[in-house]
């Protein structure tokens, strides 16, 4: 039997925070015939044209309130997709693909209509700013609820909050599909880590609003006034960088938190391979940003790593609050602080990962097949 076609489109796939794109995108090559077509920018006049555009935008944004600039936003990048797709039609046509599949909502847009054309399924896969800040941009969801209506667009998701944000938006009517990250670690059992009587914490993730980490940082300092032995490890680089070194400096612990800057994901996992307890103060930024379900989180879960982090979007999916880890609200730093400490103080034999094996490549895979296979009929 002949493998099935897939003209897989991403924006990006090297944008080092998004190794769940890669992730499926290797493992979906062993079982498909799948080509890639990335985002082309086109001729160095349009990229300096869009370039312009974009100053032009973060000036409307001063002068305009926030849906006005998501609008603007939303149609230069809808153009600046749109003239790429144009320029690949040939290589698409001469792939002649089975099923279309799009990472992202906006990608997913563009492309849908091309797939529709064609009388092709197209699979599109959700993942956080497109299912949260994005659906206040009223033609971005005008043109969801046109092409999400119809009957060869299938939707990825990879918690049912962000699906039932884009039934909100889109009409309860819509159907989609949790599968949920399948995080490639190397080994699930912790090597043998000689500790030196500190309890270590770490956080991994782009510095920036929605991750939240000066209340990070602020639960750090509350847990830390308890525990003496709390070391905390940072992963991660951002535009709050500097805000974060200013908070670590100001509340003097930079004896006890390490900022480690953007690291491969091989570093990442040697951190979470020692790390005692996996920490994360996700929110929902003032913008409606929100995570999806954050491949760090469910890295942690798989190595048995407890978790303490915030009641936010898919989070308390996977995290079940005093079973392998604590849920605190969104900003309420004292008590995510207080449930360091408990976790801290907790025998770590009674935690429980029973539902390890729901966030493993192998059944990502599996899900993600058994939704190609029933579009390609």
């Amino acid at each position: 039997m002949n493998k099935v076609k897939i003209a897989y489109f991403v924006k990006n796939m090297n944008v080092p925070s998004q190794t769940f794109v890669r992730s499926l995108i290797k493992s979906l090559s062993n079982e498909c015939e799948l080509k890639v077509f990335e985002y082309q920018n086109g001729t160095a006049v349009r990229r300096a044209y869009y370039g312009a555009i974009r100053k032009i935008n973060k000036i409307k944004s001063v002068l305009f309130d926030g849906s006005d600039l998501l609008e603007a936003n939303f149609l230069v990048s809808y153009a600046e997709l749109k003239k790429s797709l144009t320029r690949q039609v040939r290589e698409i046509d001469n792939f002649s693909p089975d099923v279309f599949f799009a990472d992202f909502g906006r990608m997913g847009l563009v492309l849908a209509e091309e797939a529709i054309r064609r009388g092709k399924p197209i699979i599109i896969h959700f993942h956080g700013n497109d299912a949260s800040e994005q659906l206040k941009c009223n033609t971005y969801v005008g043109r969801l609820r046109l092409i999400l209506s119809n009957s060869l667009v299938y939707i990825i998701v990879p918690s049912n909050h962000l699906g039932r944000m884009l039934q909100i938006a889109c009409g309860s009517a819509l159907r989609y599909s949790k599968i949920p990250y399948g995080p490639e670690i190397e080994q699930f059992e912790r090597s043998s880590v000689t500790h030196d009587g500190s309890f270590r914490l770490l956080s991994v993730g782009r510095l920036v609003p929605k991750k939240n980490p000066l209340a990070l940082i602020e639960a750090f300092r509350v847990a830390a006034e308890q525990e003496g032995n709390l070391i905390l490890d940072i992963v991660g680089d951002g535009p709050l960088m500097s805000d974060v070194e200013e908070r670590i400096r100001q509340l003097q612990l930079s004896d006890k938190i390490t900022l480690h800057g953007r690291k491969s994901h091989d570093y990442c996992l040697k951190l979470m391979d020692r790390a005692d307890l996996y920490v994360q103060h996700s929110v929902t930024d003032f913008n409606g940003d929100q995570e999806g379900l954050p491949n760090s989180i469910l890295e942690a879960l798989l190595l048995k790593t407890p978790v303490v982090s915030t009641l936010h979007s898919g989070i308390p999916e996977a995290v079940e609050d005093g079973r392998n880890g604590y849920l605190v609200p969104e900003h309420n730093f004292i008590e995510m602080g207080e449930k360091i400490v408990k976790a801290v103080n907790r025998n770590k034999d009674s935690w429980l990962f029973d539902r390890v094996s729901e966030y493993t490549p192998d059944e990502r895979l599996k899900e993600v097949m058994k939704l190609i296979k029933k579009v390609n009929i």
